[in-house]
């Protein structure tokens, strides 16, 4: 299952090498977005800073409530958000490919009079 393509908006390259800093809000959403402070602060935060970085342009990352962010975006408050779906914001511009996807897999096991199995 697909849990959420990813929201970075390329095309805000002119816009921000401007104001030499882009904003990118989210809620923790693990591998793709995490800590800010961390070492490791989610794939998508990385790959937005080996993009934006060498260009001369700081990346300003911060967590906040979901809906918050959506709304901050909309607002013209901050640049960015990580992680959302089509459905979450149809009114932001989407890659046509996702830069990475996450899938769940679930492995169940059943214990019947001494017998294991997978499922």
């Amino acid at each position: 299952m697909m849990l959420r393509s990813s929201v970075m908006l390329m095309l805000l390259l002119p816009i921000v090498a401007a104001a030499q800093t882009l904003s990118i809000r989210s809620d923790t959403w693990y591998p793709m977005n995490g800590d800010p402070q961390a070492d490791k602060p989610g794939f998508m935060i990385e790959i937005a800073k080996a993009i934006f970085e060498p260009q001369g342009i700081t990346i300003d990352y911060r967590l906040m409530p979901w809906e918050r962010a959506l709304s901050e975006v909309r607002a013209g408050r901050i640049d960015c958000v990580v992680g959302a779906y089509v459905e979450d914001a149809p009114d932001f511009v989407f890659p046509e490919q996702p830069w990475g996807l996450i899938m769940l897999f679930s492995l169940c096991v059943q214990v019947m009079i001494g017998v294991t199995t997978a499922i």
